[in-house]
């Protein structure tokens, strides 16, 4: 099983944590264990995740998905989903073994009939890899690792929402109407195609066969770079024959490393006696095309099932004697807080385990299990740095490791700033004062219920805040016509809570004069600010 030991900044939470859309469950997060049983290394573990995902969940234009995102588990439970779902699933399973990943929005070009423009909105994924940085993945256009130059990337983000941009706006008497998404593209220059990055042989086993026969096609990849591909195979229909596996294959090859596919075909058993046939094979990859070719005819020899299939190698089963789950009795603490992390196991095997070392990182113990025994154990965790930790819970010996992993969030204190605060000293009754200002989260715990407020002692306007992720900018148009004459001081003041309630609040003060008053400008000012007083609000 693979984990991810890596302590992430605080800026990676929201791609390692569910959300809305991109969600979590126990079904996840449990195929997510079981694709990656047996890998240490980690473009193999997503690419297996990359490639469950588009071998298992149908890409399917229904009306359900194409009006509003469906969740990741509902992807997970009814096996299709658009572009953006598949996408929510990929992300999902990565995040639940404590691999960052992100919603990507953009657009790309499409060859499928259905779409009446080729280029569209389009979401794929990007996935951390330390050192390296975010690497693309395209579940649905089966693009592990790369994404080809019609992927024009307009927005990151934490979740797949159904709407890339939000409309808001300080007034009385209009309403927003926000319209459709038109996107228009001129594609300036052509370059020629790519060449392969591998070296490709394509064969079938026997030459010649008999009518009903069976035979073999084996597929020799060799990877001539020094990084990661992914090979998308695809092996034509042939009239007459019939495909006993998969015909879409996508291949990880590792720097250097070769490796061996094989598709097994049947020969149709009413084929005309009278005649000799040559079936040709066609194997795709990308834009380049492979060719095969086998004779059919009566008096061909006639090989069965068993016989190819015994020729092609087999997957082994990873060995894993114990079965069992960890938790810990909270996902987030406070700097200087302890968790606890409970673990149950049992052995599942045939045999008694012996010298199996049990670890939370350091800290081991050795257990011996005799048959069918269940065992409790507990470990108690302090967390010394703010940011997002995986905690690995181990269990081994010289024949096998059972990882279990925890995703840990350390918090600090909210905190927020202001900044950027623009106005004017002084105006007329007759100006606008302009003022804006910056506030940004300064923590790595997420302040909550932020309310940012400016306060005339004679009117007030707030803003409330759901996300403080991002830097937010305010502004605040505020006519002369309803200030005082002379100065008048404004508080900005920001107020917010932790995650158990407790407030907090941040307040810094500024001030504007209104100079060259008139005395009926005075009188207008007084029923202004009456005004405002009675309506209990201020208003643009």
């Amino acid at each position: 099983f693979f984990i991810v030991q890596v302590d992430f900044d605080s800026e990676f939470a929201p791609f390692l944590s569910e959300q809305e859309i991109i969600d979590i469950n126990d079904d996840i997060s449990g195929l997510a264990n079981s694709l990656a049983v047996g890998s240490d290394d980690l473009f193999e573990v997503v690419f297996r995740f990359a490639d469950w995902v588009e071998r298992n969940i149908e890409y399917n234009l229904s009306s359900v998905t194409s009006d509003a995102a469906q969740k990741s588990s509902w992807v997970f439970n009814n096996r299709y989903g658009v572009c953006d779902e598949l996408t929510s699933l990929f992300i999902s399973l990565c995040r639940s073994v404590g691999i960052p990943a992100r919603f990507i929005s953009g657009i790309s070009h499409t060859d499928v009939d259905y779409f009446a423009e080729k280029w569209g909105p389009h979401g794929w994924a990007e996935v951390y890899f330390p050192i390296v940085g975010w690497v693309p993945f395209d579940v649905t256009y089966r693009q592990f690792g790369w994404v080809d130059a019609t992927h024009i990337k307009l927005q990151v983000s934490s979740d797949s929402t159904p709407s890339s941009v939000d409309f808001n706006a300080v007034g009385r008497g209009f309403n927003i109407k926000g319209g459709d998404f038109d996107s228009s593209v001129d594609v300036l220059s052509v370059g020629p195609l790519k060449e392969l990055l591998v070296s490709l042989n394509f064969e079938v086993s026997e030459r010649k066969v008999g009518f009903g026969s069976f035979n073999l096609l084996s597929v020799d990849l060799t990877n001539n770079q020094n990084h990661y591909l992914t090979v998308p195979l695809q092996l034509a229909p042939t009239t007459n024959i019939e495909n006993y596996d998969d015909r879409f294959r996508n291949v990880l090859l590792s720097p250097g490393e070769t490796k061996k596919e094989f598709f097994i075909v049947q020969v149709d058993f009413d084929l005309d006696k009278n005649y000799a046939y040559t079936f040709p094979l066609k194997l795709f990859i990308g834009n380049k095309t492979f060719l095969a070719f086998f004779k059919v005819d009566r008096n061909g020899d006639v090989f069965d099932f068993d016989y190819f299939n015994s020729q092609v190698p087999k997957q082994e089963a990873v060995y894993q004697p114990l079965q069992g789950s960890c938790v810990a009795d909270k996902n987030s603490l406070y700097l200087g807080e302890s968790l606890v992390v409970s673990c149950s196991f049992q052995n599942i095997d045939d045999d008694v385990l012996r010298w199996v070392n049990i670890c939370l990182e350091q800290e081991c113990h050795n257990k011996h299990f005799s048959l069918g025994e269940t065992y409790d154990f507990e470990f108690t965790k302090n967390i010394s740095v703010v940011g997002v930790k995986n905690l690995a819970v181990t269990l081994s010996n010289e024949d096998f490791q059972v990882s279990k992993y925890l995703l840990i969030y350390s918090l600090d204190e909210p905190l927020v700033s202001i900044s950027d605060l623009k106005f004017p000293e002084t105006i007329s009754f007759k100006d606008l004062a302009d003022v804006s200002f910056v506030v940004s989260q300064e923590s790595f715990s997420n302040p909550k219920s932020v309310q940012v407020s400016i306060v005339h002692k004679q009117f007030s306007h707030s803003w409330n805040i759901s996300d403080l992720s991002s830097k937010k900018v305010f502004s605040l148009s505020i006519p002369g016509r309803v200030l005082s004459s002379g100065v008048n001081k404004f508080s900005l003041i920001t107020t917010f809570k932790d995650d158990f309630g407790k407030d907090y609040s941040l307040a810094e003060e500024f001030s504007i004069s209104l100079e060259g008053v008139t005395f009926g400008q005075k009188v207008l000012i007084f029923f202004n600010q009456l005004s405002l007083k009675l309506e209990g609000m201020f208003g643009v």
